[in-house]
């Protein structure tokens, strides 16, 4: 199954970056490793809502991995996360390898895709309100 998803690049909080930097070692168990992924996410404001597909290939990472590397706490009060990372194939036509990357704690939901892929500043124009197409694809139907 593959779905093209287009949005605007929305500005963000720069939060993923710190989080994803002090769970790296997660991420590389998964083989996500910095580089030459980025150490932040490329936020998408998507057109029509994506909810995280049922597909086999996409890892899901469980809370109390993500709590031994970065506990969330917030004013005394902790917080558990889950991680779904969807693969994403291409980006404005590009081959890329990437993922969309879902929070059980994002209060961005299905309308905002967290893209966590390499540095894109030299392969495409991004800046605020720049067009974006994300091909995001089952990659167990690509060997069938």
């Amino acid at each position: 199954m593959v779905h093209v998803l287009k949005g605007k690049v929305k500005k963000g909080l720069n939060a993923s970056h710190r989080r994803l930097e002090h769970c790296a070692d997660v991420l590389n168990r998964y083989g996500i490793l910095f580089p030459p992924y980025f150490p932040g996410t490329l936020n998408v404001e998507l057109e029509d809502y994506f909810p995280t597909p049922n597909w086999p290939d996409i890892i899901c990472i469980p809370p109390h991995e993500l709590d031994v590397a970065d506990p969330i706490v917030v004013s005394g009060q902790k917080f558990r996360e889950a991680w779904e990372l969807v693969p994403v194939v291409k980006i404005n036509g590009r081959d890329i390898k990437g993922y969309i990357l879902r929070t059980t704690t994002n209060y961005h939901g299905d309308g905002i895709a967290q893209v966590l892929t390499e540095d894109l500043n030299n392969v495409i124009d991004i800046f605020e309100g720049a067009r974006i197409e994300l091909t995001v694809v089952e990659l167990a139907s690509l060997s069938e």
